[in-house]
């Protein structure tokens, strides 16, 4: 029985990526109103975002709809590579336009890096600012 449950754990780990950093989801919403909506018709992504060579991550992201409104509802945070040192991370929202803004800091070989990126209710990932 244990040998299952570690495969499955394993299997959930996106390849070529160092453990999970962060994750947020629709329980940690700044929306008061969200955080009790009753979600529906939920669908997961993953997307890699960042600059390969320097520091990328492979963001797993939940987009579900209430209320006839899609948005997103988790996200989850896993740096590719082995030497990216996480520091904190943030995310809030969604606001009024569906919005998940989130933040990631660290350092990879001693250099700190900033990545903000916005995640909308089709899940799709927008790199807002970079930097190195």
């Amino acid at each position: 029985m244990r040998a299952l449950v570690l495969l499955a754990v394993v299997a959930c780990q996106p390849p070529n990526v160092g453990p999970m950093v962060y994750e947020w989801d629709i329980a940690q919403s700044t929306n008061q109103a969200l955080r009790s909506a009753k979600l529906t018709g939920r669908t997961v992504s993953e997307v890699t975002v960042g600059d390969p060579g320097v520091v990328s991550f492979v963001l797993r992201v939940a987009t579900e709809s209430a209320n006839d409104h899609r948005f997103p509802t988790m996200v989850a945070v896993f740096p590719e590579g082995k030497d990216f040192n996480f520091l904190r991370g943030h995310c809030e929202g969604p606001g009024p336009d569906l919005v998940v803004d989130c933040t990631i800091e660290g350092t990879k070989a001693a250099v700190p890096v900033v990545e903000t990126f916005r995640i909308d209710g089709a899940g799709y990932v927008q790199m807002t600012t970079r930097r190195h």
